[in-house]
């Protein structure tokens, strides 16, 4: 038996999420006329059992994270999607053809995510983000940035009490503006960055022109860095110049022993795009 396959072992659980049903409250946003401006005003109102409905075709841009996720109440989902997310059929890819569909959100500064949990909060269990469905989002590197890490963030500041969980991504659009390039100075390294988590998925979407040319540090559709797990990437188009997923490699400080896993990656279609192709680095 070779060496890495001795203590492997296919997933005991896995996921399957579905779009939650909302009880509660729906809760609208949009540039005029709507219950809310942006969507961290709509976010901090919202509860368990609510929705929160972004006009689709509209832009919401910002140098700081458009949404923060705190630590709700409950166990019941909140549902993020977009107003026209009826007209993305349930289980089908989606990516820059479905763009009039969506919102569009996007971050105009450094090593800035559009949506991460509260990590840096000083109460561990406030990081710990949960029970969240997006669905139907475009989110998007702006022209002028030259650093990031990760449009999606999630994070525990190094205490498992702040770890996010049952979180999904289905169907949205997660991509840089343009392709790096190391003449600019510029390294977009990961477009999903899941350091830590619990029952996170990202399905039926897209997630590319994500490379680090500049640095020639390996970059990432997709990172699951570390646990405790169950985690799901399927049914994606995957576009990084290193890897397209990576699992593990990485940890934060603290959570050395945090293992992942439980992983199921299927049906996904990875792609690397020429214009990565730099020579003498890992971009």
């Amino acid at each position: 038996v070779p060496l890495f396959a001795q203590n492997t072992a296919l997933p005991t659980t896995l996921l399957n999420p579905t779009v939650p049903i909302v009880t509660g409250a729906s809760i609208t946003v949009c540039s005029m006329g709507c219950t809310f401006t942006t969507v961290q005003a709509a976010w901090n109102a919202a509860s368990g059992g609510d929705e929160i409905v972004i006009t689709a075709g509209q832009t919401f841009s910002s140098s700081s994270p458009i949404l923060t996720l705190s630590n709700k109440a409950g166990s019941s989902y909140i549902l993020v999607r977009s107003s026209a997310s009826g007209s993305l059929t349930t289980g089908v890819r989606v990516g820059s053809a479905n763009v009039a569909n969506m919102p569009k959100l996007i971050v105009t500064g450094n090593n800035t995510a559009v949506i991460q949990n509260d990590f840096s909060n000083g109460t561990p269990s406030a990081r710990a983000a949960h029970h969240v469905y997006f669905l139907g989002l475009d989110l998007v590197l702006g022209p002028a940035v030259i650093q990031n890490y990760g449009l999606v963030l999630f994070q525990s500041g190094g205490d498992l009490a702040g770890v996010p969980n049952n979180i999904t991504f289905d169907r949205c659009w997660v991509h840089s503006d343009h392709i790096a390039t190391s003449g600019a100075g510029e390294d977009f390294v990961r477009g999903v960055s899941f350091f830590v988590g619990s029952r996170l998925a990202v399905i039926n979407s897209t997630v590319e022109g994500f490379s680090s040319p500049f640095t020639g540090a390996d970059s990432q559709a997709v990172l699951l860095a570390n646990g405790p797990g169950i985690e799901l990437i399927r049914n994606n188009y995957l576009d990084a110049a290193s890897e397209n997923v990576a699992t593990g490699g990485t940890h934060e400080v603290g959570l050395e022993a945090n293992q992942l896993t439980d992983v199921e990656v299927s049906f996904n279609y990875i792609h690397k795009q020429a214009g990565f192709n730099v020579a003498g680095t890992n971009a």
